[in-house]
């Protein structure tokens, strides 16, 4: 089950004098609730950890969500209403961790959080040919998914349904592009404004909740459970996937670092080659990579946290951009004639032919889909990735999601963003384990990318999928050069076999959508 689902069929219903319009149909761990003629359901999962749901039933009107009227802005809520008549609201938070897609037909509007419950219960459905390019060339931030017509509610934004007319009202866009238009930061007020951000944090995330801290054994995931045992005298629950080889030697030892000063247990799992990349999500439509990128690596770590009772589950996304330098603005601006002409000249996969270029730069988008995000890239849409934990009963939250801090740390000097040194000073002022802050090297994913790129199991994926590609058929893609692309996979370094193997990954993403696109 999803954990929100609504289905309204478009008619107007107009009950007998004295009948009850909606009817309550609940579960154990569901709230469910029908209209008396079966046009409108609502569904969502019963949770009394953080964000508690709600679900209020009155004559004429429903609503449901999480979070609190009148949160502040620093606070998680949605919140949904919908009445008898099949007018529907949607507001949502600045943060907007769970993902929301929708799509409006003849016949009525659907709305999930699961792509593929929208995508199965539409009652036909269509290519989106610009969604398959865009699939294939990284406009993430676009996310048009290769489904037409789906499309998902972005932080802030509120979705309006009446009268069998949608519409949607766009967030107010960030004030600023790049690191540069900011004005200058003291460097000297982060510790203050950092430990004040997540005292805040802890208290309303983290208080009272069964939570564990994600850590991967480098600086920006070890950040939270030092600071909450230094600091609040708090030991923590710590998970990890653990990578093979060298790197993962590496950080088995910083593991053991942030384990000895802050952990009060960690639960482990080794990464297996066998489940990268899409092991099990073959034949499911996905909206972009980062659903499926490395859900099934991580998925056996997130049954054992299930497994331990644990609701809210502590990341670092955001880190890098949010400690990091913004010096261009062309991902934030993906519309009009200067994002076309950057189509006209950008670098396209080996596989890319003529045909894929043109519907490419002809597709480029006249106006904004979304507005420019307030908080770290990489967060805003990295909340594709989260249902993996949410149908778990496990909220996804990070100390790196904040909107002002964003504003405040992309103010300072450049030196203090580089190599996140400012975050570096951070842990050395309060003796964090040098392990963690004092390294020449961090561990990452890109060996451990090459080596499933490189494993006979991909080979396989893609010769199974060529064969008949729709891909192909449509003139996107050119199966020599896939081939060719395979081959830097095998012979290039390890950085570059990545970055050839995500390439390919792409196309095998888009071709697996379209085909289950096909099929409903």
């Amino acid at each position: 089950m999803s954990f929100l689902s609504v289905g309204i069929v478009r008619q107007k219903y107009e009950p007998p004098e004295g009948a009850a319009r909606f009817l309550r149909c609940d579960t154990a761990g569901t709230y469910r609730v029908i209209s008396a003629d079966g046009s409108i359901e609502v569904e969502l999962r019963k949770r009394s950890a953080y964000p508690v749901t709600y679900c209020e039933v009155a004559d004429s009107e429903v609503r449901f969500g999480y979070g609190a009227y009148g949160a502040a802005e620093s606070a998680e809520y949605l919140h949904c209403a919908v009445d008898i008549r099949g007018n529907l609201r949607i507001e949502r938070d600045a943060f907007a961790v769970l993902p929301v897609f929708y799509v409006a037909t003849p016949e009525g509007l659907l709305v999930a959080n699961s792509y593929q419950a929208v995508v199965s219960r539409m009652p036909r459905t269509e290519l989106s040919y610009a969604g398959v390019v865009e699939s294939m060339a990284v406009e993430a931030y676009i996310a048009r998914p290769v489904v037409d017509g789906v499309s998902w509610l972005g932080e802030r934004e509120q979705l309006r349904y009446r009268g069998g007319e949608l519409a949607i009202t766009r967030a107010p866009d960030r004030p600023w592009l790049a690191s540069d238009d900011l004005p200058p930061s003291n460097p000297k007020e982060f510790l203050k404004k950092y430990d004040a951000y997540l005292d805040y944090f802890i208290e309303s995330r983290l208080s009272g909740q069964a939570y564990a801290c994600e850590v991967s054994g480098g600086l920006d995931s070890a950040t939270l459970p030092q600071y909450l045992s230094l600091r609040h005298g708090q030991r923590s629950l710590l998970s990890s996937l653990v990578l093979p080889g060298e790197d993962g030697e590496m950080q088995s030892r910083k593991l053991r670092a942030v384990m000895d000063l802050a952990g009060s247990g960690i639960l482990l799992h080794d990464a297996d080659l066998a489940a990268f990349p899409l092991a099990r999500m073959l034949g499911q439509p996905s909206p972009t990579y980062f659903e499926t990128m490395y859900m099934e690596v991580f998925a056996p770590l997130y049954d054992k946290l299930q497994q331990r009772g644990v609701k809210v589950l502590a990341q670092g996304d955001g880190a890098d951009e949010l400690l990091g330098h913004l010096t261009g603005a062309d991902k934030y601006v993906y519309w009009g004639e200067d994002a076309r002409g950057r189509r006209q000249k950008q670098q396209l996969p080996l596989y890319a032919t003529d045909r894929f270029r043109e519907l490419y730069v002809a597709s480029t988008p006249s106006e904004p889909i979304h507005g420019k995000p307030w908080r770290p890239f990489s967060t805003v849409y990295g909340s594709f990735s989260k249902n993996e934990l949410i149908k778990r009963d496990i909220w996804p939250v990070s100390p790196f999601a904040d909107y002002g801090l964003y504003d405040y740390v992309q103010g300072l000097p450049i030196q203090y963003r580089a190599n996140k040194n400012i975050l570096r000073m951070y842990h050395h002022s309060y003796g964090f384990a040098p392990e963690i802050y004092d390294t020449q090297r961090n561990e990452d994913f890109d060996p451990f990318a090459a080596l499933a790129f490189r494993s006979p199991g991909f080979r396989q994926l893609l010769e199974r999928y060529l064969d008949g590609a729709i891909t192909v058929q449509l003139g996107y893609v050119d199966p020599a050069g896939l081939w060719a692309l395979y081959d830097k996979v095998q012979h290039a370094d390890t950085e570059s076999a990545g970055a050839a193997g995500f390439q390919l990954y792409l196309w095998l993403l888009a071709e697996i959508n379209a085909r289950v696109c096909s099929e409903y």
